[in-house]
């Protein structure tokens, strides 16, 4: 049966002698790849010889036994050339023809053998989730069904994908979620084209190790590391000590710039707080007036805020940043100036910690524990006015918050962490270390980061780690070293995490 017909007329190259080609045509079918055509010899009678050049690039690379062919009456002759040993594959070719009239040859031309070229699956970074590339030869669209599972029954399907070919080749990338990490899958694929019903055999792949808190790594030798933010965006990371310098890594944690001084008095005025929304923009506070901008490339401005302490700050994009003061009040920047804000909320707080995901959303916090004075409450700024929500009803403060829109935000303090829905705080039932089983009370939750409603990293000064999924908190192992203290926590991803312990380390959550 014909799978497949690709008619490759060329201008042929005919000698002086007026030898040449008339037509050349590919067929592919099963076991029987044939090229075809008709030469022209120039005279009745005269004979001559036909071979194909071909490969699967355009230097060729493979010929085929000549053939001899006679002109008939008007001096044409028919020729076919069957192609063995041939693979799944896009096929260059050329043909020749010698004859006592004259030699010719045909330009490049193409054809296609369908099928399946490869299936290949890789590890995605965070454990648990696999790339499968399935490479087709074809001439029209593939659409590729997986079938993966622990064994090679299988037992989960995948949604189909389509790929459009270029050059003959389709790629079908398919992403597998929510698979074991550091496990063995199996795996099928069942390719539809233009050509026919393609069925892989099993494959086998491994998926990815699942992230971990990796050990110290010392990137700031004798500083007291103080606050660190990580892009989601980019993965761009910006970090603050406490002598007012900061530094950055544009490669996941792993390596890091030396320091860079960002204010003059840093014994009167020391970093606190740093938000990154990108490699092209930090904001950093350093506890008295100012606020500096800056970048992968060096300090953009530092601009005079207020009048007293600022505290923290928070970016949503590189137009809209918020930051409050020591009395309480809001200032916000539009990507050139800072404003500050009509009122004086958050009241009464200090310390204070903000999340800002719009110019109509941020919330702020604070860890002091005089409940009189709303450190309970989370105060969030609408775009107009603050308004006060009672979020830790033990009244406990809270030393930290993170939002990733308005209707998702995780606060957490010494009461463990609550999550916020658009309308109601919830205190989260969490499982903590064995270390802690004997505890006759939480131990206090100091930090946290998210990057969606089904990823959060909270680590308590401590250094009890725990992941939110969605549902359930887990925890995860932290190597602290003895007598250190977990500063902040900043998280660009579901496996990519930065943690500094106050002292001069980092720590990186990753495969």
């Amino acid at each position: 049966m014909l799978s497949l017909l690709l008619l490759t007329l060329g201008t042929p190259l005919a000698s002086a002698g007026g030898a040449g080609f008339v037509s050349v045509s590919a067929s592919v079918s099963s076991g029987a790849e044939k090229i075809s055509g008709v030469v022209n010899l120039a005279d009745a009678g005269a004979s001559g010889s036909v071979k194909v050049l071909y490969g699967t690039s355009a230097s060729l690379g493979s010929a085929s036994s000549a053939i001899v062919v006679t002109g008939d009456s008007a001096g044409s002759a028919k020729f076919a050339i069957s192609l063995s040993g041939l693979i799944k594959s896009p096929y260059f070719y050329k043909v020749q023809l010698t004859s006592s009239g004259g030699n010719a040859s045909t330009g490049l031309l193409t054809f296609v053998v369908p099928g399946l070229m490869s299936v290949d699956g890789y590890a995605l970074p965070g454990g648990g989730k696999e790339l499968v590339s399935v490479v087709v030869s074809s001439t029209g669209n593939a659409t590729s069904t997986l079938a993966y599972g622990l064994t090679s029954t299988y037992g989960s399907t995948a949604p189909a994908a389509t790929a459009v070919p270029s050059t003959g080749i389709a790629t079908v990338n398919t992403t597998l979620s929510g698979l074991q990490p550091n496990t063995v899958y199996h795996l099928q694929a069942t390719v539809v084209t233009n050509a026919g019903t393609f069925v892989s055999k099993d494959h086998t792949f491994t998926t990815g190790k699942a992230p971990y808190w990796h050990s110290a790594q010392t990137i700031d030798p004798g500083a007291l590391l103080r606050s660190v933010s990580c892009a989601v965006a980019d993965g761009f990371c910006g970090a603050i000590d406490g002598e007012g310098r900061y530094l950055t890594s544009s490669s996941m944690g792993s390596t890091w710039t030396s320091p860079v001084t960002y204010t003059t008095r840093p014994d009167l005025a020391p970093a606190l707080s740093v938000s990154c929304v990108s490699a092209s923009f930090c904001a950093a506070t350093d506890s008295s007036l100012h606020v500096v901008r800056f970048n992968s490339a060096g300090i953009i401005a530092t601009d005079t805020v207020t009048d007293t302490y600022n505290e923290t700050v928070s970016c949503a994009s590189a137009t809209y940043c918020m930051t409050v003061d020591y009395n309480s009040g809001a200032h916000v920047f539009n990507g050139s100036t800072w404003t500050t804000l009509p009122g004086t909320r958050p009241e009464s707080l200090y310390q204070v910690y903000t999340s800002c995901v719009s110019s109509a959303f941020c919330v702020a916090v604070s860890p002091t524990e005089n409940p009189s004075y709303g450190e309970r409450d989370a105060y969030i700024y609408n775009g107009v006015t603050w308004a006060n929500k009672l979020v830790a009803t033990d009244g406990w403060g809270l030393s930290s918050i993170s939002c990733v829109s308005s209707k998702f935000c995780v606060a957490v303090g010494d009461g463990g962490p609550y999550i916020y829905d658009g309308t109601t705080w919830t205190r989260s039932n969490v499982r903590w270390p064995a270390t802690y089983a004997s505890e006759s009370y939480l131990p206090p939750m100091g930090v946290v980061s998210c990057v969606s409603t089904s990823f959060c990293m909270a680590v308590s000064p401590a250094g009890a780690a725990l992941v939110y999924d969605g549902t359930t908190w887990k925890s995860v192992p932290f190597p602290l070293p003895s007598g250190a203290t977990v500063s902040s926590v900043s998280c660009a991803s579901r496996s990519f995490c930065v943690a500094l312990d106050g002292t001069s380390h980092a720590f990186l959550f990753g495969a």
